[in-house]
């Protein structure tokens, strides 16, 4: 074989080693007068796909030489899969075009001449039609191409039980736990199902519309991502791409409503459970009920911390452990999340924690690695019972999983379960959020630091409710874990909401006109005005209403709720408030100074299902109680803008009067 023009690839490959091939020796096409082609094998290895074809002279011939063109593709149906990336001569890859004069001299009648193309790139298993397609140079020169032809390309990564819905939705039903389901996309109308083997959680391929370009490359039952658990209930995904290479990382949260898939580049895809099928389904009630577990530990003023992953998606909260009795269980409200860092603050509403009880403090720098810590949580409830568990270890790294800053890793053992309890040091300082826990190695879990609930805190509220006083830091561990433990809590998260009681007032007095009445932060305030329901001139937002205007002393509180439902019948996900917001009254701006139930710009506040409604405070410097009208307004390009909102006596009136209706 000669060649007049030689671009060799710097690298060079194993092409055959853990291959197969397809031995196809078909008939011979027309090339032209002097030739004629035909396919001869398609050997598929871990690299790429290598594709003989065989000349044969029709008569002497001088130069028999080879044209191929750049724009060679394996396709299956009308979908690319690869492209040729050059001939293989002498185990090297070298370029190869329509003139790149590749070919033999001196070629008699009949004889046959074989030469290799290789295509660059991981052969998606399971594809048995296979096609060579030249489209050509600039010039409309091209090379030969054959057509669906079978090949030796076995499945790979699907469970063969699985071959029809019906058999999924079987399975499903006998492994209920929640988990398990039909999810179809919100954007794709790609259908995947969770299912259970051998106590392992899969994603697997149900349909996909034939517009797809990858339809071709699935059928029921194929792996779409095997999932491993976590101890804070989000599962780490090996996600396989829509041509089925294994290469993204992913995690997935799924809440019994929906599964919520994000990767590591900030990508997401949500999918809906469409099965089983709730028969309350036009009442908006979920289908089952489904009820999890985790650990939370206190803050100052009634507010306590765990992860948000054990409160994502759950519509009721309740607190067991508090003051040391696990027989009553306290309703709790989510505050403030962050979903990047893992973090949520809840509030507990119908008891008290004594603040100054409290007796350990919170420190926000950085552990030193080899520090000893210990851990408290509530793992494994339903086997390794309700009492408290205590681990022990060191902080291994001052990075978590892949690198992440924002956590430690520690030697502590933890199970689910354990997620969102406090991470203590050697002092009894909290230095840490136990958040997750690596499944691939032995006693290696990660804990979001405090810096960050700090972080979430400042955002959230305007007051500091992070403990400081440590009383524990001469006891030994035994007497550490006796005083600290009445502090760590046992959190019960459900997807059934929690019933309301008539008769039970907001725990932050809003609302109230008694005098010296108490805000959530602890400090005490003069009794103030509050206009309930005030009518508003123009509101701009059509889910966002103003529930109440209270003017104090010192501040004005505004409580508001928002739906997050949108006016084309979408929903979004997530809430915020930007820092900048602020109320007008006669020309002068009152800028915001504190949230609770929304998270300050840039954090977020997540929904936890379509048409939920969350209701938040914002607070204000004080405006004249002798003011009539105000306006509230986030910015100029926010649908966040009331003008006008009207705070009267009769609107007092009228809304005093319908308490009584």
């Amino acid at each position: 074989m000669k060649r007049i023009i030689l671009f060799i690839f710097p690298i060079i490959y194993s092409l055959y080693s853990f291959s197969q091939t397809t031995y196809v020796n078909g008939s011979y096409t027309t090339g032209n007068r002097k030739e004629c082609g035909r396919l001869k094998s398609v050997t598929i290895s871990e690299n790429g796909v290598t594709v003989a074809i065989e000349i044969k002279a029709l008569k002497r011939t001088k130069r028999l030489k080879i044209i191929q063109s750049r724009n060679t593709y394996i396709k299956t149906g009308e979908t690319k899969l690869l492209k040729l990336t050059g001939i293989v001569h002498n185990n090297t890859i070298e370029d190869i075009d329509t003139y790149s004069g590749w070919g033999w001299d001196d070629v008699a009648a009949g004889e046959t001449r074989t030469y290799e193309l290789y295509f660059k790139g991981v052969m998606p298993s399971g594809i048995t039609k296979f096609s060579i397609v030249d489209e050509g140079d600039i010039f409309g020169a091209h090379g030969y191409g054959f057509r669906n032809y079978p090949i030796n390309n076995p499945r790979k990564n699907y469970i063969g039980y699985y071959d029809s819905e019906y058999k999924v939705k079987q399975d499903i039903d006998s492994n209920n736990d929640g988990y398990c389901g039909i999810y179809e996309s919100i954007e794709a109308n790609q259908v995947i199902a969770c299912i259970k083997i051998n106590g392992e959680h899969k994603l697997i391929h149900l349909k996909c519309p034939n517009s797809w370009e990858y339809h071709d490359f699935w059928q029921i039952g194929d792996i779409k991502a095997n999932l491993r658990p976590t101890s804070s209930g989000i599962f780490y995904a090996d996600w396989y791409s829509g041509d089925k290479q294994e290469n993204y990382k992913a995690y997935a949260v799924i809440d019994g409503i929906s599964l919520k898939v994000r990767f590591d580049d900030g990508s997401d895809i949500t999918y809906l459970k469409s099965y089983p099928v709730s028969s309350n389904r036009g009442s908006g009630k979920i289908d089952n009920s489904v009820e999890w577990t985790g650990t939370g530990f206190a803050l100052t003023n009634n507010y306590i911390v765990t992860n948000n992953h054990v409160v994502e998606g759950a519509k009721s909260i309740y607190i067991q452990g508090v003051n040391g009795n696990f027989d009553n269980k306290h309703s709790a409200t989510v505050v403030a999340t962050d979903k990047y860092n893992d973090l949520a603050l809840l509030k507990v509403n119908d008891c008290t924690i004594s603040s100054a009880s409290i007796p350990y403090s919170i420190k926000t720098s950085t552990t030193d690695v080899g520090e000893e810590i210990f851990v408290l949580g509530y793992p494994l409830t339903s086997t390794m019972g309700d009492e408290i568990k205590l681990t022990t270890g060191v902080v291994s790294s001052k990075t978590g999983f892949q690198g992440n800053v924002s956590m430690y890793q520690i030697s502590a053992p933890i199970q689910p379960g354990n997620s969102g309890g406090p991470l203590f040091d050697s002092k009894g300082n909290v230095i840490g959020i136990v958040s997750a826990k690596h499944q691939g190695a032995e006693n290696v879990g990660y804990a979001i630091k405090a810096s960050y609930l700090q972080g979430l805190i400042e955002s959230a509220t305007s007051v500091d409710i992070l403990p400081h006083n440590n009383k524990i830091s001469t006891l030994n561990l035994t007497n550490k874990v006796k005083a600290v433990k009445n502090f760590v809590y046992y959190i019960t998260c459900s997807s059934n909401s929690i019933s309301s009681n008539s008769g039970t007032s907001n725990s932050d007095g809003i609302g109230s006109n008694s005098n010296g009445s108490s805000h959530s932060d602890g400090a005490s305030y003069s009794s103030g005005k509050t206009y309930n329901n005030p009518s508003i001139r123009t509101n701009c937002s059509n889910n966002t209403k103003i529930l109440s205007v209270t003017l104090e002393d010192n501040r004005t509180i505004v409580k508001m709720s928002n739906n997050n439902r949108t006016r084309n019948g979408g929903y979004y996900a997530w809430m915020t408030i930007d820092p900048n917001t602020y109320i007008k009254v006669n020309g002068k701006k009152y800028s915001l100074t504190g949230a609770e139930g929304i998270a300050i710009s840039p954090n977020r506040t997540t929904f936890s299902y379509e048409g939920e409604t969350k209701t938040f405070t914002l607070y204000f410097p004080a405006i004249p109680k002798t003011t009539t009208s105000m306006d509230l307004i986030e910015s100029v390009s926010s649908e966040w803008q009331f003008y006008g909102i009207q705070l009267n006596s009769s609107s007092r009136k009228q809304n005093a009067e319908s308490l009584f209706e």
